[in-house]
C-alpha cells in the first residue's frame, strides 16, 4: 500500500491512461494542499449572534424551534440586503443552524447591521404576546485575522475548487472562537465585546471602549427609548413566565435569575 496526494495522483492517472495496465489496488488517497497559494489572513470584525436556549427549545418542539430559526435568519438577511452590504462584500454572513457569524472590515458597517438586526428582532419580541412563541438572542464581537473560503484560490486544493458552495461557506480564524465563547458573557438581547475588539481596530476607527455595546443607543431614529423600555419590560415578563414553568421548560431558576439580573444591568438607566 502507498499514499498519493492529488498532484501525484494526477501523474499516475495520466500514466495509467497511456499504458492502461496500472492497477490502483492498494492506493490510499490523502488530501493535498498547495500551502504556497494559501491566502493571508486579514483583520476583520467577527460577530457571533444566536438564539438563546436552542437545545432546550428543540427538545420540546422541533417545528417551533425551526420557526424561530427561520425568523432569525430572515432578520439577518433583511438587514444585510436592505442596507446594501452585499456589495463589495462589506458584510458577509456564515449561518450555522441557530446562529450566524457576521464579518465586517469596519466597525461602522457592523454596528449599522447589528442595530437593524436587533431592532427587527426586538420589534418581533415586543409584538409577540405568548411567551412560548418568543425567543431571545444575544451576540459577541471579536477582532483579528480571518480567512474567507471565497478567497481560497482553486490551485490550493482540487476538491475544494470543485465545490464552490462548500468553499464559500468556510470561515477560518481565531476571532470566530473568541466571539462564540464570548457570547456567553452577553446579556439577553445584548452584545458582548471581546477584549480583542476593545484593544485593536482598523485605521480611521476607534476600538470599542466597554465590554457591553448597547445597540439601542446607536440610532434613535430607527429605535426609540420607548421601544427599549417595552423590550426590557417584555424580557422581564418572559423570564417571570419561565420561572413559573421552570421544571417543565428544564430551565433552572438559578439561570433565570442570572439572566434577569443581566437584563436589568444592560438596560439600566432607561427611564
Amino acid at each position: 500500500m502507498f499514499l498519493l496526494d492529488q498532484v501525484n495522483l494526477a501523474r499516475v492517472l495520466h500514466i495509467k491512461g497511456i499504458l492502461g495496465k496500472i492497477s490502483m489496488k492498494g492506493v490510499v488517497f490523502m488530501p493535498y494542499v498547495n500551502d504556497s497559494a494559501f491566502p493571508d489572513a486579514q483583520n476583520e470584525y467577527v460577530c457571533w449572534i444566536d438564539i438563546m436556549g436552542t437545545k432546550r427549545q428543540m427538545e420540546h418542539s422541533v417545528n417551533t424551534c425551526g420557526i424561530f430559526m427561520t425568523k432569525f435568519h430572515a432578520a439577518i438577511l433583511e438587514a444585510v440586503q436592505e442596507k446594501g452590504f452585499t456589495k463589495d462584500r462589506a458584510i458577509e454572513t456564515y449561518p450555522v443552524m441557530d446562529g450566524v457569524y457576521i464579518t465586517s472590515k469596519t466597525r461602522k458597517n457592523l454596528e449599522i447591521a447589528l442595530v437593524h438586526i436587533f431592532s427587527g428582532l426586538g420589534r418581533l419580541f415586543n409584538s409577540t404576546t405568548d411567551f412560548h412563541h418568543q425567543f431571545l438572542v444575544k451576540a459577541a464581537i471579536a477582532y483579528g485575522p480571518v480567512i474567507h473560503g471565497e478567497d481560497i484560490g482553486d490551485v490550493v486544493n482540487r476538491a475544494i475548487a470543485n465545490n464552490p458552495s462548500y468553499k464559500n461557506s468556510l470561515l477560518i480564524g481565531l476571532p470566530m472562537i473568541q466571539a462564540i465563547t464570548g457570547e456567553q458573557n452577553a446579556p439577553p438581547f445584548g452584545v458582548f465585546i471581546h477584549e480583542s475588539a476593545r484593544t485593536f481596530h482598523p485605521k480611521d476607527e476607534e476600538a470599542f471602549s466597554f465590554k457591553w455595546w448597547k445597540w439601542f443607543l446607536y440610532d434613535k431614529t430607527t429605535w426609540s427609548q420607548k421601544q427599549t423600555q417595552e423590550l426590557r419590560k417584555a424580557i422581564m415578563a418572559y423570564f417571570k413566565s419561565c420561572k413559573e414553568q421552570s421544571l417543565v421548560l428544564d430551565y433552572p431558576v438559578e439561570r433565570i435569575a442570572i439572566h434577569q439580573e443581566a437584563t436589568k444591568e444592560y438596560f439600566a438607566n432607561i427611564s
